[in-house]
């Protein structure tokens, strides 16, 4: 994950906020992926769990963080 984060950065991509799963290996990633952009912007949410409705997360972000324009969403798979 390190090797593609730091590849990632290298695209010259910014990300305002990191949305991440509460799953531990999710919220493992996007820690590594906050630390290879060097940001502090890193929020857990319930709304990336694999049973969530993914129009919760849609709604929270609207509400909640409307005004950023790039965000990283970190989740889990169901399968």
């Amino acid at each position: 994950m390190r090797q593609a984060a730091a590849g990632i950065r290298k695209l010259d991509l910014s990300f305002d906020l990191i949305l991440a799963s509460p799953y531990l290996r999710a919220l493992r990633t996007a820690e590594i992926l906050a630390e290879a952009f060097d940001s502090k912007k890193l929020f857990v949410t319930s709304h990336l769990a694999a049973d969530a409705d993914p129009r919760e997360v849609i709604a929270e972000i609207v509400e909640n963080f409307g005004a950023l324009e790039n965000i990283a969403l970190v989740g889990t798979s169901r399968f």
